[in-house]
Formats: structure tokens, sequence, C-alpha cells
């Protein structure tokens, strides 16, 4: 069964290094973005042709830093879409409970196939908690048959340490029925984070998805 790697301990370290450096230990102050329905479910960017995995990187700290990866799961894009549609398979960061992390999905309110909302706190010297509203839908083909699926997520409120997350995923068929493509990119401005660390979420979030799709077992 696939495994889970912890890439995003960095990002772990990095926000409770931002609040020792900016001396905000004990306080906490929020923001919040608008996620506007109008963007639905499609992709921030396109995957270039020369994107791979591991996910191509750059940007800089004081503007988005980005990752996009592109590669393939041995299940049908149905399977993929049905894994979707639980929490658990877009895990960015996995919380450690022997540190006091919590990890809790809720119910959305969009007008969308799929949404919901994951509030996470992680706790390193302090607690650092932010929301991530998560949204997706079949692009191409139906519900039971799709040849094309959007998914896509963004920060909308919690630690300012965080200003930008967001994340987007496409998910299309092959040749292969039982062969998906994913193609998956990730904007990243926070306090000490850089492209490494954008990657390291995508590489969480595609762990998380084979997790889930592995959890399924296979196709009926």
């Amino acid at each position: 069964m696939p495994t889970r790697n912890l890439a995003n301990s960095a990002m772990r370290l990095a926000l409770a290094a931002a609040a020792l450096a900016l001396g905000s230990c004990g306080s906490k102050k929020d923001t919040c973005s608008d996620f506007p329905s109008s963007v639905g479910y499609q992709p921030l960017e396109p995957v270039q042709a020369t994107d791979g995995w591991p996910p191509t990187r750059g940007g800089s700290p004081a503007t988005p830093s980005w990752a996009r990866g592109k590669t393939t799961v041995p299940y049908s894009p149905a399977r993929v879409y049905q894994a979707l549609q639980s929490p658990a398979a877009s895990a960015l960061i996995l919380p450690d409970p022997t540190r006091g992390d919590r990890w809790a999905s809720s119910p959305g309110t969009e007008p969308f196939p799929i949404t919901f909302t994951v509030h996470y706190a992680v706790f390193d010297t302090i607690t650092v908690e932010w929301d991530l509203a998560y949204r997706g839908g079949v692009s191409q083909g139906t519900p039971t048959a799709p040849t094309e699926i959007g998914f896509r997520y963004q920060k909308t409120c919690g630690t300012e340490y965080i200003s930008v997350q967001s994340g987007s995923l496409v998910a299309r068929a092959t040749a292969d029925p039982n062969v998906t493509e994913l193609e998956m990119v990730g904007w990243l401005v926070g306090y000490g984070q850089g492209p490494d660390t954008v990657a390291g979420t995508l590489t969480d979030w595609l762990a998380s998805l084979q997790v889930a799709l592995a959890a399924l077992g296979p196709a009926p």
C-alpha cells in the first residue's frame, strides 16, 4: 500500500519559526480571503509539457512560490473521482496527534458536486490554524464515466503566516482505461516558505490520494 511521506514537516517548522521571529507567540491573528465561485474548479495554470514528477518548482517567498507536476495512477478516472470525494484523499499536511495536531473536515456549502472544508491545526512551539476550502467535479463525461475531472483548493481563513495557499488537480482518462493522468499545481505565499514547500505539498497530496485509492480496492 502507498505510504505518505512527511515532506510538509518543512511547512510546520516554517510556521513555528515565523511566529517566533515576528514575536507573536501566544497571539492569534487570522486573515481571510474570498474564494470566488466564478473560478470554479478550473486549474490554477496549465501544466507544461516539460513538467513531470517530482514536481517542477520556482518563484520566491515575496511572490507566489509554485510547483507543477504530472504523473499517473493505476486507477480509472471513475475511481479517482470516487476517491476525491473523501477529504482524506486531499490531506496536505499529515497531523501528528502526539504533538497536539488536529485535522477536521466539514461539508461545504458551495454549489459544486464535491465541496468541503478542512481545518488544519499544527503544533510546533505554538499552534497554527487555518482553513482550506475544496471543490471539484466532472469537467468532461459523466460522474459514472468521467473522462476529465477538475479539483481545486484555497486557503480561506486562518494564520497570518500564510497569505496564499492554493492548488488544483486535473485528472484525465488515458488510452488505458485503468490508468489516469494527473496534473497538479500549487501556489504558496507564506513566511519562510518557498518552492520546495509547495513541491512537498503536492507530494503529500499525491500520497494521500494514493492511500485513498488503495483503500477503495479494485473497481467492481
